[in-house]
């Protein structure tokens, strides 16, 4: 039988071996199915190769002989090259003055990471020096992965938008592979060794990022769309800050650590305490988790809501007549509420003089609604152009259609109520 730690000195094995088998894929299918005409073809093709070679060596030999550095900077010099010709398929290489500079900066830095690995193999056996360029070269990588990626920010950024369905996937693995280099450096150079669970991981990641790489090298897969339910997403995006929360402890108390003496150990206390606190403060607070999820809904979808989702949901509100002993009137009211995540509402209805009268509310007991909760030019307002009034832009004094010389002081008054949303029904 095997012990629980047995396999792992095969993990970083097997990684190498699945990246190999994923880069040695991306390039078959790139040669076979990519677009001749593309400018970064060859180059991307040498990138997929070279990332396969790169994890053929680390299977083969483990990742600290010579030949794996050497299979590692012919693969990076591969990866600058694609961002280079990326900007040269639109002539911003000439366009912008900084993009050749900077790729002949990242090349240098590489070369430079040669002339590292010479210098280990002839003095490696001096731990002094050898600390020394632990350190260098952790500097180095982390500079170079800097550089690769205010490229790509400008890149994509600049990109006009009929291009960037092209630009897509490969701006997306390239900016994986040098952010997993980033942090990597970042970590050995802070701790002064090298984070055995990123390195194992390594030619594993840098195999599907050279897969999502591949996917831009047809115009009819540079379409495809990732597009995840909104429940995934938002469950994925909490994990990836709690696991920069505690990455962010590890860093800081580990570089505390390099004080030294009583003033360091005080120090990662202080800082741990501080840190569970607002963990314990922020984390279950509704206004955050809300701002989260207003904040990854404007960037990472395209709609504001799941219309599919948010239609069932007003359905089954609307609908649950037998099973719940609110009115219908209520259920509307939450049914409109639920959509913008509203704890509570009003639902104010036209009497035969067309002023606004309470007909039901939702989770609002506490909220004194006067017997004319508003007058009929309200009505009348909100009838004829559909608005729906943002009270803390009224209270701030901004006016779009006269709204804010007619609503009511009660509404002034109660700042917890925050929209009038119309209701239209047969006009």
């Amino acid at each position: 039988m095997l012990g629980q730690g047995a396999l792992a000195p095969y993990a970083g094995t097997i990684c190498a071996i699945i990246g190999a088998v994923l880069s040695a894929a991306a390039g078959l299918w790139v040669a076979r199915n990519g677009e001749r005409t593309r400018p970064e073809r060859i180059s991307l093709l040498a990138a997929c190769g070279l990332t396969a070679v790169w994890c053929v060596l680390i299977a083969a030999l483990g990742s600290a002989e010579p030949a794996v550095h050497l299979g590692e900077s012919a693969r990076n010099l591969a990866l600058i090259a694609v961002i280079f010709h990326l900007f040269s398929a639109d002539g911003r290489d000439e366009s912008l003055r900084f993009t050749k500079p900077v790729v002949a900066v990242l090349i240098l830095v590489e070369l430079c990471q040669l002339a590292l690995l010479i210098f280990d193999i002839r003095y490696g056996s001096n731990s002094e020096l050898a600390e020394l360029s632990f350190e260098v070269a952790a500097v180095l990588r982390m500079l170079q992965a800097i550089g690769a990626l205010v490229l790509l920010h400008n890149l994509y950024g600049g990109a006009a938008m009929a291009s960037r369905h092209v630009l897509r996937w490969i701006a997306l693995g390239l900016a994986g592979i040098f952010s997993y280099e980033l942090n990597l450096a970042t970590i050995a150079y802070l701790t002064n060794e090298t984070p055995q669970v990123l390195a194992t991981l390594r030619g594993m990641f840098g195999g599907i990022m050279v897969v999502l790489m591949a996917f831009s090298a047809n115009q009819r897969t540079a379409g495809l769309q990732f597009s995840p339910s909104r429940k995934v997403t938002f469950q994925t995006l909490s994990l990836l800050i709690i696991g920069s929360y505690l990455l962010v402890m590890v860093l800081v108390t580990r570089s505390l650590a390099l004080i030294g003496g009583d003033i360091a150990r005080t120090s990662q206390i202080v800082f741990l305490v501080l840190a569970i606190i607002a963990a314990v403060a922020f984390l279950p607070s509704d206004r955050v988790r809300g701002w989260l999820r207003v904040t990854a809904t404007k960037h990472l979808f395209q709609h504001r809501y799941d219309y599919r989702e948010e239609w069932l949901r007003f359905n089954r509100t609307v609908g649950r007549g037998a099973n719940t002993t609110s009115s219908l009137h209520e259920r509307a009211v939450k049914a409109v509420a639920d959509i913008t995540d509203s704890t509570a509402g009003l639902l104010l209805v036209p009497n035969e003089e067309a002023q606004l009268e309470l007909s039901a509310r939702w989770n609002w007991a506490t909220l004194e609604v006067p017997a004319v909760a508003a007058e009929y030019e309200l009505s009348a307002l909100l009838e004829q152009h559909s608005l729906v009034v943002d009270l803390d832009e009224v209270r701030s004094g901004i006016n779009h259609h006269g709204e804010v010389t007619h609503i009511p002081e009660w509404l002034f008054e109660a700042e917890d109520v925050w929209a009038l949303v119309p209701l239209i029904h047969f006009d």
